[in-house]
C-alpha cells in the first residue's frame, strides 16, 4: 500500500506587504516643485503611493487649495493591491497662473495611521510675453496737458511676434503701437520687441483701473494684460456742492453764495446757467484759487422744474467747465423755521 504526503506551499505574501497588516500608504514625495514654466507649457505631477500592506489600499483627492480650475487631479491604480503602487496625476493650466504658486491636494485613504494625507505642489509660470515696465500709472490734475506713458513689449523666449491690437478698458485712455526701431529696443533681450505708447488726454473725464489688452500672434501667449491705474485730481469744486432752490410764491429765491475753491491759480472766464430766470454773478475774475458766486433770480422762476447747471469754465489752453447741480426743493410750510425738503 503507498502512501502519498502531499506538501502545500503557503503564497508568499506580496513584495513590500507586512503579513497580517492593513492597507498601509508609503509617499515618495509629499511635495513636488515643476519649477519654472512658461505659459502654455505642460506641467504636470505625479505623486506615487505605495501599498506596504495586506489589504487593498483605498485612495480619495479631495478639493485642491486654494481652490482653482487651474489644477487638475485624477487616481490611476486605485483600489491599490498589497505591494502595488497608484499614481496621483496633478496637472496644471499654465496659462491660467502667473507667478509663484502652491496648491494643497489633501487625500484620504484607508491606512488607519495615514487616514489623511497633504501633498503640496509648486510652480513658477513665466509669461511669454513681458511688459517693461509692467504696468501703466497716471496722476493728473484735471486740465493738466495729456500724460504718456511708454512701454516695451518682449518676449521671454525670444520668439518672434505681432501686436495686432490694443484693446484699452480704461477711461479715456488712448494706445498706439510700432514695432520696434533698434534704438528703442531692450538691451539684452532676443526676439521680437513692440513699443506702447499709452495717452490720457488732457480731455479725459476722468481716470481710473483698467487694463491695456494686448492681442499678439505669439505662438504661446496671444494676450497680454498690461494693468492700468490713475487718477485725476478735479480743478474745482464748490461748497455747497449743489444749488438748491426753494422759491417762493413769487418766484424769487434769497440770494446766496456759492464758494469755488482751486487746487492752484486760475482765472474764471466765464459763468453760465441752464436755468430760465436764474442769475449767477461772479464776485472777481482775477487769477486766484478761491471765488464767490452770487446767486439769485432776475425774474419769476416758474412752479415747474429747475433742474439744470451752473457751468463755470476757466481759462488758458487747457479750459475745462465745472458744473455744479441745480435742484429745486418744496419751500417750509407758513410759519416753520425747517428749511424745504
Amino acid at each position: 500500500m503507498l502512501a502519498f504526503i502531499l506538501f502545500v506551499r503557503a503564497p508568499s505574501p506580496a513584495l513590500g506587504s507586512e503579513p497580517g497588516k492593513p492597507a498601509r500608504a508609503v509617499v515618495e514625495r509629499t511635495a513636488i516643485d515643476l519649477g519654472i514654466r512658461g505659459k502654455g507649457d505642460g506641467a504636470v505631477a505625479n505623486f506615487v503611493v505605495r501599498n506596504a500592506g495586506a489589504e487593498p489600499l483605498e485612495i480619495e483627492v479631495g478639493q485642491v487649495t486654494p481652490s482653482t480650475p487651474a489644477v487638475r487631479t485624477e487616481v490611476h491604480g486605485a483600489p491599490v493591491a498589497p505591494g502595488k503602487d497608484a499614481t496621483i496625476v496633478a496637472s496644471i493650466d499654465t496659462d491660467a497662473i502667473t507667478g509663484s504658486a502652491t496648491f494643497r491636494i489633501p487625500v484620504t485613504t484607508n491606512d488607519p495611521q495615514a487616514a489623511d494625507l497633504s501633498l503640496r505642489l509648486s510652480v513658477n509660470v513665466r509669461p511669454a510675453l513681458i511688459a517693461s515696465p509692467p504696468a501703466v500709472r497716471y496722476a493728473l490734475l484735471e486740465g493738466d496737458p495729456a500724460q504718456t506713458v511708454v512701454l516695451t513689449v518682449s518676449t521671454s523666449d525670444g520668439a518672434s511676434f505681432r501686436v495686432l491690437r490694443i484693446d484699452p478698458t480704461t477711461t479715456g485712455v488712448e494706445a498706439t503701437f510700432a514695432e520696434a526701431k533698434p534704438e528703442e529696443r531692450r538691451e539684452g533681450v532676443s526676439g521680437s520687441q513692440w513699443r506702447i505708447v499709452a495717452t490720457l488726454p488732457s480731455t479725459a473725464a476722468k481716470a481710473g483701473s483698467g487694463k491695456l489688452l494686448v492681442v499678439t500672434d505669439h505662438p504661446k501667449q496671444k494676450e497680454l494684460a498690461v494693468p492700468v491705474n490713475g487718477f485725476m485730481t478735479p480743478l474745482l469744486s464748490s461748497l455747497p456742492a449743489a444749488a438748491i432752490l426753494s422759491p417762493d410764491p413769487a418766484g424769487q429765491i434769497t440770494p446766496f453764495t456759492i464758494h469755488l475753491m482751486s487746487v492752484r491759480d486760475v482765472t474764471i472766464q466765464r459763468v453760465e446757467t441752464t436755468v430760465p430766470g436764474l442769475a449767477v454773478d461772479l464776485a472777481s475774475t482775477k487769477p486766484a484759487r478761491s471765488f464767490k458766486l452770487r446767486v439769485s433770480s432776475k425774474e419769476p422762476l416758474g412752479n415747474g422744474p429747475l433742474d439744470g447747471t451752473i457751468d463755470v469754465t476757466t481759462d488758458g489752453e487747457h479750459p475745462i467747465t465745472f458744473r455744479i447741480p441745480v435742484q429745486r426743493v418744496a419751500p417750509p410750510p407758513p410759519g416753520s423755521d425747517l428749511p424745504g425738503l
